[in-house]
């Protein structure tokens, strides 16, 4: 392969990648400056333990039999750390502005959406 083709190749994925973002900028244009929905509220603004970062560490070694009262060990045990992570990290930052809440999404929809390019070409 020439070095003119790798080049090409590389100008064509970073062009697709850019008008990626354009696309989802403009699907989510509109969303951005919603107030916050449904369970958002006991998700984001209600849930007190999310909002300090010293819980930060119990998300990724919880002691589940203490947190939640389990005995049994067979119970299938929750553990989905970037579910209250997200939100908690997000929650430092934006405090109660939905509008940054928003824009983390759009960023994360724009990795997905990045993710799933990459792993087609």
């Amino acid at each position: 392969m020439l070095a003119s083709d790798s080049g090409l190749s590389r100008r064509k994925h970073i062009l697709f990648a850019a008008l990626l973002a354009i696309l989802c900028g403009v699907v989510f244009f509109n969303a951005l400056h919603n107030a916050f929905m449904v369970d958002d509220h006991n998700v984001i603004l209600w849930d007190f333990r999310g909002h300090n970062p010293h819980h930060l560490l119990d998300q990724f070694i919880p002691n589940y039999r203490d947190m939640r009262g389990m005995k049994d060990l067979s119970i299938s045990q929750y553990f989905r750390p970037w579910a209250h992570i997200l939100p908690l990290t997000s929650y430092t930052f934006f405090r109660n502005d939905p509008f940054g809440y928003h824009v983390t999404n759009l960023v994360l929809f724009y990795f997905a959406c990045l993710s799933i390019y990459m792993f087609i070409y």
